[in-house]
């Protein structure tokens, strides 16, 4: 969600880390919670996409109006809020933010925007992922 994003101080740096919940290595897809270290862009990131998407979400919360049953309107929302909910489009019937809705929408999301690495964006990385080092290149998407 939008408060997924928070800095903690360790020895004298301040550390990004992206918060949220893992179902793939559960039994059953229980939900746990987990934590990733990640790069201060990632803050941005979230915010952008959250504004991006606030209109599928306005779309789900008024549709959730015709529910009468609260159980099934809080179980019908229970992924509204996360950063990439599902697009309210005819064959979308409640509003999920699954692994594979989320890895296209942000590749197009990132497409769309056009956005490049950078060298800041590089040495970030380089720091955080020091055995996946120069697999990144400025200018690539």
């Amino acid at each position: 969600n939008l408060n997924s994003y928070q800095e903690k101080e360790y020895a004298g740096f301040s550390i990004p880390i992206l918060n949220g919940f893992d179902t793939k290595p559960n039994k059953g897809g229980v939900k746990r919670a987990v934590s990733w270290v990640t790069i201060p862009a990632a803050k941005k990131a979230i915010e952008l996409l959250w504004e991006s998407y606030q209109f599928a979400r306005d779309y789900w919360l008024d549709n959730s109006k015709k529910i009468a049953h609260e159980d099934e309107r809080n179980l019908y929302l229970q992924d509204i809020n996360s950063i990439l909910v599902n697009f309210p489009v005819p064959s979308a019937i409640n509003p999920k933010a699954g692994r594979e809705a989320i890895n296209n929408s942000l590749r197009n999301f990132v497409y769309s925007v056009g956005y490049k690495l950078t060298p800041e964006d590089i040495k970030e990385f380089n720091l955080l992922n020091p055995t996946r080092h120069s697999k990144l290149n400025v200018g690539e998407i």
